[in-house]
């Protein structure tokens, strides 16, 4: 079962980091509109945004140098504390099933994704629209089963599942990552990680 790997991969020439100063999408409080307690704590859901890769030449240096990228969509994606602490709430993504991801900034120095599976529920928890934390709507922490977790590092490629439940905690900073979307495990194979 893969929830992540890190690859050797090549870092990503700091000079073609260019993106537009506008998102495309802006979500203000990854929260749910819902109160989310984790271990007696509170959570705080943190604000959210996509931008669209425009610039060619880090698109070219992209598709040149990281196999498989040319069957995935490549955004960029912040998440930033709204509150002192800020929580991307447990949820699983809209239609992806793999992300592979490239850490610009870490949101902090204590920041942990995890994943967990719900109880009496698939491990795999794809959902085809947005505004709701999975498949089949809400999802509480109580009820939920700690896989794994991981601290991430600057400037890795990191192949992620996205289609479990999974959250990113302590977020104190801006976090932000080069991320390329796959929406089946063709990846897998190309990558070598099956």
């Amino acid at each position: 079962m893969i929830y992540y790997k890190i690859l050797d991969l090549p870092k990503i020439p700091e000079e073609l980091l260019i993106f537009p100063n506008e998102p495309y999408k802006i979500v203000n409080d990854i929260g749910y509109g819902l109160t989310h307690i984790k271990n007696g704590r509170t959570l705080k859901g943190c604000q959210y945004m996509n931008y669209n890769i425009e610039h060619k030449p880090l698109l070219e240096w992209i598709d040149n140098n990281i196999p498989g990228s040319n069957l995935g969509i490549k955004r960029k994606q912040i998440t930033k504390a709204i509150y002192e602490i800020g929580t991307h709430i447990v949820h699983s993504d809209i239609k992806r099933i793999f992300a592979l991801n490239y850490l610009l900034e870490l949101g902090g120095d204590n920041v942990l994704t995890t994943w967990y599976q719900e109880k009496n529920k698939p491990l795999h928890r794809l959902k085809n629209k947005g505004g709701q934390q999975a498949d089949d709507g809400i999802v509480k922490y109580n009820d939920l089963e700690i896989l794994t977790s991981i601290k991430f590092e600057k400037h890795k490629w990191c192949l992620i599942a996205t289609d479990m439940l999974h959250d990113v905690d302590n977020i104190t900073n801006e976090r932000s990552s080069i991320s390329i979307s796959f929406e089946n495990d063709k990846i897998l194979k190309i990558l070598g990680v099956e």
